[in-house]
């Protein structure tokens, strides 16, 4: 057989691997996505179970690892959460909250104090096992004289879970096959050929490895945001027994009330008012014009 012959038949058997990985690729993704059309309409938020399945990604875990799909029916929650609160010393609370994570096996993503009318205000953004977020927000309102706002969000990502599972499952298989074709290269071109689609294909199951594991941690990993407000800022400004946030809320409530009486009454001049003046003094005003003219008509006549 000549070289010719034999690369052209090399190159045609990449395309025909490429073609084919392509094709099952389509076909494994449809099949991914009908479970979570056909499955149970119940969607579980208990992120207690996805400790006990495993879900948590280990360093041992490589790009090469084909990820298990979820069971029919199970949903990956994503919860956080968000709040403020009202302590006697911000430096204090924001230590205990720290002591508070790593006893729930969770860490500090990042905190920021600054000093503002001479009392320090933080905020800080932690992560906590997803099935302790309960407890650990009832922990913190203990640490808190008041909590001024929390709230709290979830999100299914389970559609993009399993979607991107059955990609990575496709280009595994697809690099498998073309890695074949490198070792039967004719040539040093043909073998930069393929092993450059052999790196496209390794990126790509890295990026969405690297998302999978993403997915997987925050799903097990809630974060949760809070803002730490000195009780000194949050207690309102007196002196002596004046408080003049008091007198400037009252002068804005009276403005207010001014001003929704004045808008009270143009409505009503508007839609009221008007409209009866031109039903009564329309006519009348017609009647008047009309006398007038007949009046004038007469003294011209007679003159």
């Amino acid at each position: 057989m000549s070289e010719g012959l034999w690369r052209t038949r090399c190159r045609g058997g990449v395309l025909l691997v490429l073609t084919l990985a392509a094709a099952l690729s389509l076909v494994a993704c449809a099949r991914a996505a009908a479970p979570m059309l056909e499955g149970n309409a119940a969607v579980k938020t208990d992120e207690a179970d996805w400790g006990s399945r495993g879900l948590q990604v280990g360093a041992e875990q490589s790009a090469s690892t084909v990820v298990e799909l979820l069971p029919t029916g199970e949903r990956l929650i994503v919860r956080n959460a968000q709040l403020s609160i009202v302590v006697n010393e911000t430096v204090e609370s924001m230590d205990a909250i720290r002591a508070l994570v790593v006893q729930m096996n969770g860490w500090e993503v990042s905190s920021n104090v600054w000093q503002y009318d001479n009392h320090k205000q933080g905020n800080m953004t932690v992560r906590v096992p997803a099935d302790s977020l309960d407890s650990f927000l009832a922990q913190v309102h203990a640490l808190a004289q008041e909590v001024s706002q929390q709230s709290m969000s979830g999100e299914d990502v389970t559609e993009e879970y399993v979607d991107l599972g059955a990609q990575l499952s496709n280009l595994q298989a697809t690099r498998d096959r073309v890695r074949n074709f490198l070792d039967r290269a004719a040539n040093v071109k043909e073998a930069l050929e393929v092993n450059t689609e052999l790196s496209r294909l390794e990126g790509d199951i890295e990026r969405i490895t690297g998302r999978i594991q993403y997915l997987e941690q925050s799903a097990l990993y809630s974060s949760v945001s809070i803002t730490i407000i000195p009780d000194e800022l949050n207690r309102p400004l007196t002196i002596g027994r004046w408080q003049p946030q008091g007198t400037a809320r009252d002068a804005i409530r009276a403005l207010l009330t001014a001003l929704q009486w004045l808008v009270d009454v143009l409505i009503t001049l508007v839609l009221f008012v008007l409209p009866l003046g031109v039903i009564i003094v329309g006519p009348i005003w017609l009647l008047i014009r009309f006398l007038r003219r007949r009046r004038a008509r007469r003294r011209a006549a007679a003159g």
